[in-house]
C-alpha cells in the first residue's frame, strides 16, 4: 500500500547568510531549498553571520528569507596568528572550529524548540559542528556536501613549497579535517553529494554503507539561453575589416583559493601566450574580492571586480576560461555558462562533475602551451565554438537527469513520515 505524502520541516543550517545570490556555494544552498519546497517541504533558514562574510541587515531585501523564517547570528570568525598557532593544540581544524560558539549554539537550541524540525540539513561540514546539539533533540541528520573539504585542504598544503611553514600547517589542518569529515559523514542519515564525482569520493570516506545521493545544480530554465552566441556570429557576414580577437572570461570569487589561484596562474603563465594570438584576443576577470591590483596594468586584461549582473557579464564572453588546478564539488559557473550559451576553455578541474567530453563539450587545456594551441585553432575555426556548446548542452541532458534526482530526494525524505 502507498505511503501518504506528509509534508516535513527541514532546518537548513548554513554557516553563512545566503546572500548575495553570486557564489557557487550559496546558489548551491538555494537550489536544494527550491527542491524540498517543490517536493512540498516546508524550509527553515537557521544561518550564521560571520565577520568574514558579513552581510549588514540594511544589505538585505525587505523579504530575504522571509517564507523561510531566517534566523541569523553575528559570529566573529576572523582568521588570527594567535588562532592559528593556539589551534596545533587542538583536535579540530582551525578551519571549522572558529564557527565553534556558544551563542550560536544557544540560539539554534531556542531555534530547534521554536520551528520544531523534523530534520536538519547540514549545508556544508561547519555546521556539523553541532550534531550533538541535533542529536540531543532526537532529530534526522542530512549532510549536504558542497565539496570534498580535506581533499581542498590537502591541495592547498601541496600548492606550498614542502619547506614553507603554511604547507606543515596546512597538512595539520588536512588530517585533522580528514578525521572530522569522515565523523560526520558516519554520524549523519543520509548524504547529499553536489556531483557524482564527489559521491564516489565521499562513498570511499564513509566508514559504514548509509545512503548517498546526488543532489546537482541546474540553472533556471529562464536563464538558458538558446540563441547562438560568439565570435562566429559577430563574424559570420565577414564585413568587418579588422575581426576582433575573442573575448575571453573569468568570473568567481576570489577569496576561494581555487580562483585566485586560478587566476594568478593564467596571468603568469597563460597570459603571455595570449598575446601572440592575432587577433589578440582580451582577457575579462571579474569577481568579489578582488585582491587589489591584480592583472590591472597588463595589456589585454580588464579588470571589473564585483559585477551587479554576472549573467550580462557571461553574456559579453565568447568563450569562458576556467583553468582552475584544485577544488572538487560542482562547478556551478561553467554550468551557467553553457545554460547561456558560452563555450567552455577549461583544465579538467574546471569542468570536474559535469561529465563533459574533451574536443567535443569544451576544449581542454592543462597548460600554457595547451592554451595556446587552443587559443589558435578556435580562433581560425570560430564554428567550433557554436559546435562545442551545442554539444554540451546535449551532454548535460543526458547525463545531469534532474527528474531522477529529483526522484532520488523525494524518497530520502519520505522515510521520514514513518517517525
Amino acid at each position: 500500500m502507498e505511503s501518504k505524502f506528509s509534508p516535513q520541516t527541514i532546518l537548513q543550517v548554513y554557516n553563512r547568510i545566503p546572500y548575495p545570490v553570486r557564489d557557487g556555494g550559496v546558489k548551491a544552498f538555494h537550489h536544494t531549498a527550491a527542491c524540498l519546497e517543490k517536493l512540498g517541504h516546508r524550509v527553515r533558514w537557521f544561518c550564521l553571520n560571520p565577520s568574514r562574510n558579513r552581510v549588514e541587515p540594511h544589505e538585505l531585501p525587505s523579504d530575504f528569507g522571509a517564507n523561510r523564517r531566517m534566523q541569523t547570528v553575528n559570529l566573529k570568525s576572523h582568521v588570527s596568528l594567535l588562532g592559528a598557532l593556539f589551534s596545533l593544540l587542538q583536535h579540530k581544524p582551525y578551519h571549522l572550529a572558529r564557527f565553534e560558539n556558544d551563542e550560536v549554539a544557544s540560539e539554534l537550541r531556542r531555534s530547534i524548540q521554536k520551528e520544531k524540525p523534523d530534520a536538519v540539513l547540514v549545508e556544508g561540514l561547519a555546521m556539523g559542528l553541532y550534531l550533538p546539539l541535533f542529536r540531543e533533540f532526537k532529530l534526522k541528520v542530512f549532510y549536504r556536501a558542497h565539496n570534498i573539504e580535506s581533499d581542498l585542504l590537502l591541495q592547498k598544503a601541496k600548492s606550498y613549497p614542502g619547506w614553507h611553514p603554511l604547507s606543515w600547517w596546512l597538512h595539520g589542518e588536512y588530517s585533522k579535517m580528514r578525521v572530522f569529515e569522515q565523523h560526520l559523514l558516519s554520524q549523519s542519515d543520509a548524504v547529499l553529494a553536489i556531483s557524482p564525482e564527489d559521491a564516489q569520493g565521499l562513498q570511499k570516506l564513509m566508514p559504514i554503507d548509509k545512503s548517498l545521493i546526488t543532489l546537482g545544480y541546474w540553472p533556471e530554465a529562464s536563464s538558458a539561453s538558446s540563441e547562438p552566441r560568439g565570435r562566429s556570429n559577430r563574424l559570420a557576414s565577414g564585413n568587418e575589416a579588422q575581426p576582433k580577437g575573442l573575448n575571453l572570461g573569468f568570473i568567481g570569487t576570489l577569496d576561494w583559493l581555487p580562483n585566485l589561484d586560478a587566476v594568478q596562474w593564467f596571468l603568469a603563465d597563460w597570459y603571455p601566450n595570449m598575446l601572440s594570438v592575432n587577433p589578440r584576443p582580451t582577457f575579462h576577470v571579474a569577481g568579489r574580492k578582488m585582491p587589489p591590483g591584480l592583472g590591472s596594468r597588463l595589456p589585454g586584461v580588464v579588470v571589473h571586480g564585483e559585477v551587479e549582473d554576472a549573467t550580462a557579464f557571461m553574456m559579453n564572453c565568447d568563450l569562458l576560461v576556467m583553468p582552475l588546478r584544485m577544488g572538487s564539488g560542482l562547478k556551478i559557473k561553467a554550468l551557467e555558462a553553457i545554460a547561456l550559451g558560452i563555450p567552455l576553455l577549461s583544465t579538467s578541474k574546471g569542468v570536474q562533475g559535469l561529465g563533459l567530453k574533451p574536443y567535443q563539450d569544451y576544449w581542454p587545456a592543462e597548460n600554457s602551451v595547451e592554451f595556446l594551441e587552443g587559443l589558435q585553432k578556435l580562433n581560425q575555426n570560430p564554428e567550433l565554438l557554436e559546435s562545442m556548446i551545442q554539444n554540451a548542452k546535449q551532454s548535460l541532458a543526458e547525463t545531469h537527469e534532474p527528474e531522477v534526482q529529483m526522484k532520488n530526494l523525494a524518497a530520502l525524505f519520505q522515510p521520514l513520515n514513518l517517525g
